[in-house]
């Protein structure tokens, strides 16, 4: 504060410098009524120049125009007196020459400081004081701090333009998830309900089979059974192994060059018989059949009945393997006949004829040994005879019901057609749970955990659809980041959309600052334009006699996501600022896109 004498002479020496401006030709002139205008507001009183009457901008009253900058204040507003510090709510405009404009109290000018918002000193023009223009420099710093705060907001703008882009990615992609674990879960559901009939299905089978007969005779063939079953095993794979050491060098079947083909009779008969040998190969498809396993609660003669349906299969194995080796080693020894000449010419088939020779002499032409008889167990009358009730329920193996032989032409029509299946359906089969409760409680207690896992999923989608990220969608990108800040005695953390907390910096528990609430502020005073300015966090821990926590998040443009400051402005409530690309507004290019060049110009 200044003291009395210093303002008594500042006042002394004012008056003084007014005297002397205003002796000699330095008297009122109109330019002098424009000191301190605002350019803005010239016209206001430019017109009042014309009229001779200037009318207070407020609309109060009228004075003559003489009457401007007289240095007595005569508008309530101050208006007259822009330059002078006649009146206490007077205000004075710079014009800062290569700077920017700013307006000072009136009531500063010719007070003997030099005001720093006035670079040009025009806010001195008595000369009480000698105020250098510095506005060059000034203006020179201000142009390099603009510019670097244009080329900052544009790498911020960038980063939120990428969390948009994000942000539709998500949109997108999350819509056809959405409906894609809605449909899983409709069928997982109908699997269900499906699963429930099969176990009842399956417990009332487990009643009806306590009732049948014929342990005495299925028991015993078990054994006898899986015996046969090893012994076909070991056959089909001394065959299995013949047939793969000639596919090591069938492939050079095709390699054969035309010219073989067409000019020999053995090399085209060779590749007929490869051909017709390739129409026999199968896709490995590993197939269960409904009767293939046996279960705790099976009886004997349900395991007899799994039991000979896989030496069934192993039959058929047998006989398809056969069939292809056959005509494989057909294909090799059609080559016995073929020219000299062609043979020694053609490396793919010198690379046949030469595995065909080690196949002659590994397996010395030793016969395939024929499977053991099976009719032992194949008696369909050994086991119990089905009821007219069992043959009419539809989750009766249809073999049960079948007369005589009948069962094993049934038995290879089944194999048969399994072979051609390319693609094996995945899922239990329906039959062998309907026979099974424990498989049928087992596969309904694993599907409807599915479904809560699915579920979860589903809801996790559409609480992230239905959640407001902000423009565009923007704060999607760093949803749940947390970002916090070190004060002398607590570490305060934000997690973006989620929550806030506050720690004893010594470790201790730090007490809930609440969970993300809404867009805006606490006090629900924002404007729709600053809405997504505020983050507001609520119902925290509540404190001793006092409210629940909450913070109010102000967020700003910025390069970087960083909390900058936290206040405790009230008991228990917090006010926070910090910054971030996602706080950058994509639609605003005027704020970076000039190069400060507009505030150099000079003010008239």
């Amino acid at each position: 504060m200044r003291s009395p004498s210093a303002v008594i002479l500042l006042l002394a020496g004012a008056s003084a410098a007014w005297a002397k401006s205003s002796s000699g030709d330095h008297h009122w002139t109109p330019e002098v009524a424009l000191r301190g205008v605002d350019p803005a507001k010239k016209t206001l009183y430019t017109a009042a120049e014309a009229s001779d009457t200037f009318k207070c901008l407020d609309g109060s009253k009228s004075i003559l125009f003489a009457s401007v900058n007289d240095d007595y204040c005569d508008c309530p507003d101050g208006t007259d007196e822009p330059g002078t510090s006649a009146c206490a709510n007077g205000v004075f405009h710079c014009k800062n020459e290569r700077h920017v404009g700013a307006d000072i109290p009136s009531s500063r000018v010719n007070d003997g400081i030099c005001d720093p918002e006035c670079c040009d000193g025009s806010d001195e023009y008595l000369g009480i004081v000698k105020c250098p223009n510095t506005c060059m420099e000034v203006g020179a710093a201000h142009r390099k701090e603009v510019e670097a705060q244009r080329v900052l907001l544009a790498e911020s703008e960038k980063i939120a333009k990428g969390y948009a882009e994000y942000a539709a990615q998500q949109s997108a992609s999350r819509g056809g998830e959405i409906a894609k674990l809605e449909r899983k879960l409709r069928d997982l559901n109908a699997r269900v309900d499906e699963l429930k009939e099969l176990k009842k299905a399956a417990e009332d089978f487990a009643e009806r089979e306590k009732g049948r007969g014929g342990a005495a005779d299925c028991c015993p063939k078990i054994e006898t059974c899986k015996a046969l079953i090893e012994q076909h095993t070991e056959i089909v794979d001394k065959l299995d192994n013949r047939l793969e050491f000639l596919k090591e060098a069938a492939q050079q079947f095709e390699n054969f060059a035309e010219e073989s083909i067409s000019e020999d009779d053995a090399a085209k008969k060779a590749f007929d018989l490869y051909s017709e040998y390739k129409a026999l190969e199968e896709p490995d498809v590993e197939v269960t059949d409904p009767d293939a396993e046996d279960s705790e609660g099976d009886t004997c003669c349900a395991k007899l009945d799994s039991c000979r349906a896989s030496l069934s299969r192993k039959r058929d194995e047998f006989s398809r393997g056969k069939e292809r080796l056959n005509q494989l080693v057909a294909a090799y020894a059609a080559l016995e006949a073929i020219r000299p000449e062609i043979g020694s010419a053609d490396s793919a088939v010198k690379s046949v004829n030469r595995k065909y020779a080690d196949y002659l002499q590994i397996f010395n032409k030793e016969e395939i040994a024929a499977l053991p008889n099976a009719a032992e167990i194949d008696d369909e009358k050994s086991t119990n005879q089905p009821t007219e009730e069992e043959c009419k329920d539809p989750l009766t193996k249809i073999t049960r019901c079948l007369p005589g032989k009948a069962v094993e032409s049934a038995k290879s029509l089944w194999s048969k057609v399994v072979t051609q299946v390319k693609k094996v359906t995945e899922g239990e089969d329906n039959t062998a749970l309907a026979h099974d409760a424990g498989k049928a409680a087992a596969k309904l207690s694993k599907v409807e955990s599915e479904i809560s896992d699915v579920q979860g999923q589903l809801d996790e989608k559409k609480k992230l659809r239905d959640t407001d990220f902000g423009p565009a969608g923007v704060w999607e990108k760093i949803f749940k980041d947390c970002v916090s800040l070190d004060t002398s005695e607590y570490t305060y953390e934000v997690c973006l959309l989620d929550r806030a907390s506050q720690k004893q910096k010594n470790g201790g528990h730090g007490p809930s600052l609440g969970s993300f609430q809404k867009w805006g502020r606490r006090d629900g005073k924002e404007t729709a334009a600053d809405k997504y300015k505020y983050m507001m966090y609520d119902h925290g821990e509540r404190c001793w006699n006092g409210p629940e926590r909450s913070v109010q998040v102000q967020v700003e443009c910025g390069r970087e996501t960083k909390l900058l400051s936290v206040v405790e402005m009230s008991k228990c409530e917090y006010d926070a600022k910090m910054t971030s690309p996602a706080a950058c507004e994509l639609a605003k290019k005027s704020a970076h896109s000039s190069s400060g060049k507009e505030n150099v110009k000079d003010e008239l």
